[in-house]
């Protein structure tokens, strides 16, 4: 499904009629004239692809099942990843993002693929697949790539600016939505919240330009 939010922003949806599963794309912006492609595979599964400068880009939105999914429902969605993979031009730059559901771990076998920062010791069951499912795909899990300041201090520093904010100007009271501010309305809000705490939680290239 394909609809227009306001004039700056498509949303690309596919699944989640019943709330339960569905991936999106927001596209903001300029950003929406580059939409050269758009393939919703299943609840689990999307796929944009934009133009770029250089070289097109083919982005996998992806839902894995969790760790408590069966064995069965997993390998469907990881067949299902890898075809979508293999459907991408060759000469694309190719980006999976989205909730994998992954603990991914420090184990010096994997460190080609994972790089040496995650916050795990351990890699998981959906952890190990997705590692095998990326290597299959010479491709590298960046999150695990680049050392990010521990988050406990992250949240703290900005609990006390936010406190001294508080004392030093007051607290503004929240005002009251207006009638035109939806649901629609509070779904794109929570879904820009969504890709602004992600962008804080781990700030790489990509989530920097989700957010924005």
């Amino acid at each position: 499904m394909v609809r227009q939010y306001r004039s700056n922003c498509t949303i690309y949806q596919s699944g989640g009629e019943t709330r339960e599963l569905g991936t999106v794309f927001m596209v903001l912006g300029a950003m929406q004239q580059r939409v050269i492609g758009w393939w919703p595979v299943n609840e689990r599964i999307c796929r944009l692809r934009i133009r770029g400068r250089f070289f097109n880009l083919s982005i996998i939105n992806v839902h894995s099942p969790h760790l408590g999914s069966t064995d069965d429902e997993k390998e469907l969605f990881f067949t299902q990843l890898e075809r979508e993979y293999d459907r991408c031009p060759q000469n694309d730059i190719k980006i999976v993002i989205g909730d994998l559901n992954a603990q991914v771990g420090r184990e010096e076998a994997f460190k080609p693929t994972i790089g040496r920062f995650s916050v795990h010791q351990l890699t998981n069951d959906n952890g190990l697949r997705l590692i095998n499912s990326a290597s299959s795909k010479h491709m590298s899990i960046r999150s695990t790539f680049f050392q990010n300041a521990p988050f406990k201090d992250h949240w703290r520093k900005v609990g006390a600016i936010s406190t001294a904010a508080v004392l030093k100007i007051g607290h503004l009271p929240r005002r009251q939505r207006k009638d035109w501010f939806d649901e629609e309305c509070t779904r794109a809000l929570s879904e820009k919240n969504a890709a602004r705490d992600l962008m804080l939680q781990n700030e790489t290239r990509q989530n920097v330009e989700n957010y924005e």
